[in-house]
């Protein structure tokens, strides 16, 4: 089968962007697949810059010529699309439909629905462009790149191009968890037959020993992510700090790395930054448990959480959204009450807590192997991919 992936790589690398590349090494293996992509790594964190790439959203001419070219060379039997911002844009979606090209999109953000792309705002869920054809609120508090000229250029963009109705006509919109689904779906008022669940997946990696990374903790969490308010890094820390006997290991890059640096000064506080992805396998099977906090978010994987599992490691998250989906209390993690640290700084501090965590890890990598391998994802998708060349060939 001929595949064309569609991706638009963040500015700092994240979850997204990891599936993207262990999707492509997946279908490669078996299929002829093709990636087409455009990367923010080359995008200056200016305000001017910003808004250069928000006008350029406006420009879709170039993107429609380059995919042409590569549909006219390549002849794909199917499409599917991740991210399209901001320098992919959503004419991708119109000039597959002109190829008549079978499309599926796999949904990561709510992007559709938040020109921001998190429905968050001011450290928590924020809804209020939701169900608006004109999300003018993000122009207002200038949510896209923190700037109200290139939130206005984004609404533009959407009004243009109209996701809501774009997302209709794709062939298969696949949500990594039903409670994504489920939002969608409400919102958009979308058919179930071309709605799929298929929760990302993680793969399990060899475990090598860190050469040069000095002594480690003999029991330690650990925090995996992009340091951005969202993710819940600072409340974290503090709560950390709070509790001297328990450590904790941070890995991760962001606009709050500064921030987080400053708690170094607790000895049972360890800032390990960007690390080698080869290192990190390492860090999740000797971690007591991986914490995600998630301040006020509506998570979509996390891949972090799969990742942990591949390693037998167990999780501690809120019990929020996705994660009463993904973390099986007492069995697979913990859970507690969304932003509220002192139940976390509670259930940390018991002093049965890491035995607990250790007799999980069994049941933990069961319910990766039954749920987050490469090869279920791999077959759900494939059926999802047949199924679709098979209904256009056959019309």
């Amino acid at each position: 089968m001929r595949i064309l992936l569609i991706h638009n790589y963040y500015q700092i690398h994240g979850g997204e962007d990891v599936y993207v590349d262990n999707l492509y090494h997946l279908l490669k293996k078996n299929h002829d697949v093709i990636l087409f992509t455009r990367k923010n790594d080359r995008i200056k964190n200016t305000a001017s810059e910003k808004v250069k790439v928000a006008i350029r959203m406006l420009d879709t001419q170039k993107e429609s010529r380059r995919l042409n070219a590569v549909i006219k060379s390549f002849h794909p039997n199917i499409a599917h699309i991740n991210n399209l911002y901001p320098l992919l844009t959503p004419s991708v979606r119109d000039t597959l439909f002109a190829h008549h090209i079978p499309t599926v999109e796999t949904i990561h953000t709510y992007r559709p629905l938040c020109p921001k792309g998190n429905l968050f705002r001011n450290n928590s869920v924020c809804e209020l462009c939701v169900k608006k054809q004109i999300p003018y609120p993000s122009i207002i508090h200038g949510c896209y790149h923190k700037s109200k000229i290139a939130s206005l250029l984004m609404t533009v963009s959407n009004v243009l191009h109209n996701p809501y109705s774009q997302l209709k006509h794709i062939d298969k919109l696949i949500f990594p968890a039903q409670f994504m689904k489920d939002y969608f779906k409400n919102v958009l008022d979308l058919d179930e037959d071309t709605i799929e669940i298929i929760p990302h997946f993680a793969k399990q990696k060899k475990v090598n020993h860190l050469l040069s990374d000095g002594p480690l903790p003999s029991n330690y969490y650990l925090f995996v992510g992009r340091l951005f308010p969202e993710k819940g890094i600072l409340p974290l820390l503090k709560t950390m700090s709070q509790i001297p006997e328990k450590n904790l290991i941070v890995i991760g890059q962001g606009p709050q790395y500064d921030e987080v640096c400053s708690y170094s000064k607790y000895p049972n506080i360890t800032i390990k930054g960007a690390i080698n992805n080869k290192d990190l396998p390492f860090y999740y099977r000797h971690a007591t448990a991986t914490i995600i906090p998630s301040a006020g978010i509506y998570e979509v994987g996390p891949l972090v959480l799969m990742e942990s599992y591949a390693y037998g490691t167990p999780v501690i998250s809120p019990n929020f959204d996705v994660f009463t989906e993904r973390v099986i209390p007492n069995q697979t993690g913990f859970l507690f009450p969304q932003n509220n640290y002192k139940y976390l700084r509670n259930l940390l501090s018991k002093n049965n807590i890491e035995k607990q965590l250790q007799n999980m890890r069994s049941a933990v990598r069961l319910f990766y192997t039954k749920n987050y391998t490469p090869e279920i994802y791999s077959q759900k998708l494939l059926r999802v991919y047949n199924t679709l060349v098979y209904e256009k060939t056959s019309t």
